[in-house]
């Protein structure tokens, strides 16, 4: 539940140790992991500053931890099986981070496309072979009592599955619809969105550009969407209570980005610090109180049902 606690502050972890100019903080040891990290062109893997590498690094991180938690709850949904799909999103992207290969074909828009299409369709194929295989068991029983087997595919699973390998693509969401040094491309309808957005020279809502403004606020949606799963289908999961830690500091973090807050004392590092602790805290006092307050008999009867639920 700590654990929980404390993953709410990778999206602004970057923030808290490194300093105004994107270096790392000079408190931090071991030192020389900054310029161990420098290319040959004297920048971050390809980052102009550390604390942009690391943003990008946790947060990625940050929607991984969140699709597996989801997926490792949702073990009666349909589904379940496409969330695999934002895991290896989320994963990828940490690899073409890490390896420093965001420049290159790999990091290619559609490329990645094709590889979420093929991916989907063949996790979808799998998913449909096992439910056929499952369902085909149980068809004589459904046969004798009358009632007939249910759908297979259903609109609400398709659905489902195309919401979520619509999620998965937030990542890079900003490469599908922005060109770099570019800006818009030019199969995207002119709505008047960047002009409506842009503030000022290099103050497009708060960022440098309109492309940097999406993939912030993407990546940002992407988690709290993961997130917010993985508390509606954790119920029976001792921890849910302290799944909406880190779900409410990612709307958090989505409502300072909308209002243009960027700059203000409400998205200091040390401010979203004391929102994360103080709202696990009281989170913990009403937990620890509300479960006190249960007769023995009754918390016995709730740690069973969870431990079942935990075996399946």
């Amino acid at each position: 539940m700590a654990i929980l606690v404390g993953m709410s502050s990778l999206p602004f972890f970057n923030e808290l140790i490194t300093e105004e100019n994107g270096s790392l903080s000079k408190w931090l040891l071991p030192p020389g992991i900054q310029e161990s990290l420098l290319d040959e062109n004297s920048k971050i893997l390809g980052y102009s500053k550390f604390r942009v590498f690391l943003y990008y690094l946790l947060i990625e991180l940050y929607i991984m931890v969140a699709s597996i938690g989801w997926f490792s709850v949702a073990k009666d949904e349909a589904y379940r099986y496409a969330l695999l799909l934002c895991t290896a999103s989320a994963g990828y992207h940490i690899f073409l981070i890490l390896s420093a290969k965001r420049l290159t074909s790999l990091n290619d828009q559609s490329r990645k496309l094709w590889w979420t299409l093929g991916i989907v369709n063949e996790l979808f194929g799998l998913y449909y072979w096992g439910e056929h295989t499952k369902r085909k068991k149980l068809l004589a029983v459904r046969t004798t009592l009358g009632s007939s087997p249910e759908k297979i595919i259903s609109p609400k699973v398709v659905l489902s599955w195309l919401a979520i390998a619509f999620v998965s693509t937030f990542p890079y969401f900003h490469d599908i619809v922005t060109e770099r040094f570019v800006g818009v491309k030019d199969w995207v309808p002119i709505l008047g969105i960047e002009d409506f957005l842009t503030l000022g020279e290099r103050d497009v809502w708060g960022f440098v550009s309109y492309r940097v403004l999406l993939l912030t606020l993407f990546v940002q949606m992407c988690a709290q969407i993961l997130w917010a799963g993985w508390w509606m289908d954790a119920k029976y999961s001792l921890y849910k209570p302290f799944l909406l830690v880190p779900v409410g500091l990612s709307m958090y973090q989505i409502t300072m980005i909308v209002m243009v807050k960027t700059d203000a004392y409400l998205n200091k590092p040390d401010f979203k610090l004391l929102l994360v602790l103080v709202f696990g805290i009281i989170l913990g006092i009403l937990y620890y109180f509300k479960n006190k307050a249960l007769p023995l008999n009754e918390q016995e009867s709730i740690t069973s049902v969870v431990a079942q639920n935990n075996n399946r």
